[in-house]
């Protein structure tokens, strides 16, 4: 005799770390854990806080208690969606025992054993998902549609965090000065990836225009701004936008600040203390501007 179940959780026990191509963010309810005292069977899924182009790892384990053979699934929707619109793939391997696994988003089972497990028979596989990059924030509820469902888990989709520091350094001719030369250092300290950061920079009101503009970069002479756009930041990775801002007629001891800002629209920052810096030159006199 068979039993087919429905429902992984009701028969796998998910039993180790989620892994993230990029940085996991443990949660105060994570590992969520479910056990099935009618089958003696331990679930676990940790890490379910991840980021758009993740690729998240399922482990999952079952063994067969008796006193029939069965045949396990893993077949979880996400309340409101479907699968491929939060994964763009997903591929699986066996990893104990003989049985063939298979796997699909749409049109199957997202995991599937294959043959009938024997009395006290095991199987493994391990399920990699990939978070799709344009992938909705939020958070999602997991059901399983079976009579065997255990309470549902969640699975929430996070900006990733990347630290951004700017470092704003001015310098200036050592004589017969009539202009600025300014470099914003925006470094992605960690732990994610941004895709772009913004940077936009205010120039001394004495400014009468700017030139040798970095790629990315734009004036706003109303404003007396900068602003630049980086290419994608990996953690460690540093963007250097440059500009050189011309000066007017100058007044002994005219100070000449400048300052820089720097923010992601695609990326939380745990650490906005160092989001800002600024660079003060001064006129010492009508020919010598110190930095």
């Amino acid at each position: 005799m068979r039993r087919t179940l429905q429902s992984l959780l009701a028969v796998l026990a998910l039993a180790a770390t989620t892994v993230l191509a990029g940085a996991a963010t443990a949660t105060a309810s994570d590992p969520q854990t479910f056990t099935s005292t009618r089958y003696g069977i331990d679930v676990g899924l940790s890490d379910t806080v991840v980021h758009p182009g993740d690729t998240v790892t399922f482990t999952a384990s079952v063994t067969n208690p008796g006193p029939f053979s069965l045949f396990a699934e893993y077949d979880p929707q996400p309340m409101g969606t479907t699968r491929d619109t939060l994964f763009s793939s997903v591929n699986c391997a066996a990893t104990v025992g003989t049985h063939a696994v298979s796997c699909a988003l749409t049109g199957g089972k997202l995991l599937a054993f294959s043959g009938p497990l024997m009395v006290g028979e095991s199987a493994a596989a391990t399920v990699q998902l990939k978070v799709r990059d344009d992938a909705a924030l939020g958070s999602y509820t997991f059901k399983h549609a079976s009579y065997l469902t255990p309470p549902s888990f969640g699975f929430t989709v996070r900006k990733p965090e990347a630290d951004l520091a700017v470092d704003l350094k001015a310098s200036a001719p050592l004589l017969l000065g009539s202009h600025i030369n300014y470099t914003a250092a925006v470094t992605n300290q960690g732990p994610g990836t941004t895709g772009g950061a913004t940077v936009v920079m205010n120039v001394p009101p004495a400014t009468t225009g700017v030139s040798q503009l970095s790629p990315g970069c734009a004036y706003d002479a109303t404003d007396r701004q900068v602003t630049c756009t980086t290419a994608q930041l990996a953690p460690g990775q540093t963007a250097t936008p440059a500009f050189r801002a011309n000066l007017g007629l100058l007044t002994l001891g005219l100070p000449l600040p400048a300052s820089a800002t720097v923010t992601s629209a695609d990326a939380t920052d745990p650490n906005p203390a160092d989001n800002s810096d600024s660079a003060g030159c001064a006129v010492v006199t009508g020919l010598v501007i110190l930095c």
